[in-house]
């Protein structure tokens, strides 16, 4: 740690084959030069660290075709924008942590194809451009723990396909993806691959099964100090996470090569006691005899086998604290019959949802309804446009040309005029009174008597 404020701009121009340079936790001032480092072809690792005085960061010119590592973090920067990191192309982990960023150009990010390591932590960031990930289709780690983030859309990460770990922990953040997102996400295969998920320290209420049951890889999750409320949401979803063996993130421990479901119980045991500090868990026991069970159509439909007895006891105790337990169903998972755990600290009667996959169907409802309505406006302009064109056609057509450009003319060809007079050449036929016969008048010379 030293404390050097001011770096001569022509300090590393001399230092060609300089590959590793740590310049963090000093109180270094921006701007820097931007050919500082225009000689450091072969620059792999760039620290500048946990200088707060930094603040503003700035574009840094030559071909850094080895910088893979770039350290920024704790310097006070206020905004990243479009082109700053165009010339570090070949980035794999970039550190942005600790600092004040509250804006990021949504192409700040462009360049940076190789990246694999991402930190935005411990910022002031309310969200992120939609398209800020588009060209990181490599990245594998994302944090953007410690911001203000009310909402974390899953269209964000449908470019990452290959996202192992997300880190969303200490936002604002008051639910995860709801119905409609999670069916974006199965369809589009957003987060796919994702195998650990930090949501810790937010304010989650309710957590439902299908915000997580397109995150077919995940192995770890942490979703402790939220004030999750104790809904038969939640038990439908801490059976889904028992069943497919998601252990909790506490303490980051490593995830065992295979975990059964009873331990699996155990671990999440606490957790549930936190969330319904009242009731009493049920362990999963899982023997041999309920592995080679028969099943039949009720239990391969996954729903919950209630008398109507059990029913009238329910609803005789509502007004008391106590739950009923309720009978254990039996599901299919991995072609093997297993009882699901009854959870006695759940106040509602619980059933058991079907996966997010067989409720895709309800879409087809709503696309038949909307094409209905389509071809009833369409038919509605169709009638309309006749009804004008009937209209137009019981008024003759007259061209109302002014004298300038000729005379009016009827419909047909026919003139708008009368003659006034008969053409010379035509002799003229007068009518005898008496005789009511026609007489042609033709002109003679006078003959001499």
């Amino acid at each position: 740690m030293n404390k050097i404020k001011d770096i001569d701009d022509e300090a590393f121009l001399a230092l060609t084959a300089l590959r590793y340079l740590d310049l963090s936790h000093n109180s270094i001032r921006s701007p820097l030069d931007k050919f500082m480092f225009q000689n450091c072809n072969d620059l792999e690792t760039l620290s500048l660290a946990n200088n707060r005085d930094f603040r503003v960061l700035d574009k840094f010119e030559g071909r850094f075709k080895l910088l893979y590592s770039l350290d920024l973090s704790n310097c006070g920067i206020s905004q990243i924008t479009d082109g700053v990191l165009d010339n570090f192309k070949y980035l794999t982990y970039l550190n942005v942590s600790g600092n004040n960023i509250g804006h990021i150009d949504a192409n700040a990010f462009s360049a940076l194809t190789h990246l694999v390591n991402l930190d935005l932590s411990k910022n002031r960031l309310l969200g992120l451009n939609s398209h800020i990930f588009l060209h990181n289709t490599m990245l594998n780690r994302l944090s953007v723990a410690g911001n203000m983030f009310k909402h974390v859309p899953a269209i964000l990460f449908q470019p990452t396909i290959d996202l192992d770990y997300l880190d969303v922990s200490n936002n604002r953040i008051n639910g995860l993806w709801n119905l409609s997102e999670s069916f974006v996400m199965k369809n589009k295969n957003i987060l796919g691959r994702l195998s650990t998920l930090n949501v810790a320290g937010n304010k989650i209420r309710k957590l439902h099964m299908h915000s997580f049951i397109s995150i077919t890889q995940l192995a770890r999750l942490d979703i402790s100090n939220n004030p999750i409320e104790c809904t038969s949401d939640f038990s439908h979803m801490m059976q889904w996470l028992i069943l497919n063996r998601v252990i909790p993130n506490r303490g980051n421990n490593p995830r065992p090569v295979e975990v059964s479901v009873i331990d699996n119980n155990i671990q999440w045991d606490q957790f549930i006691k936190e969330v319904c500090p009242e009731g009493k868990t049920d362990k999963i026991e899982k023997t041999d005899k309920m592995l080679h069970q028969p099943l039949d159509e009720e239990a391969q439909k996954i729903t919950l086998k209630t008398d109507s007895a059990q029913i009238d006891e329910e609803e005789s105790d509502a007004d008391s604290n106590r739950v009923q337990v309720q009978p254990r169903p039996i599901i299919t998972f991995r072609g093997e019959p297993i009882e699901i755990p009854s959870f006695d600290d759940i106040p509602d009667h619980m059933e058991i949802v079907e996966p997010i996959e067989n409720k895709s169907v309800v879409i087809w409802p709503v696309f038949t309804i909307w094409c209905a309505i389509a071809l009833i406006v369409l038919a509605i302009a169709n009638a309309t446009i006749i009804a004008v064109r009937r209209q137009r056609n019981r008024h003759p057509n007259v061209d109302y040309t002014t004298l300038e450009r000729g005379f009016i003319v009827r419909r047909g060809g026919r003139s708008m005029y009368q003659k006034l007079y008969e053409d010379c050449s035509i002799p003229a036929v007068h009518t005898d009174a008496k005789s009511g016969s026609r007489l042609h008048t033709i002109f003679q010379l006078p003959q001499k008597v």
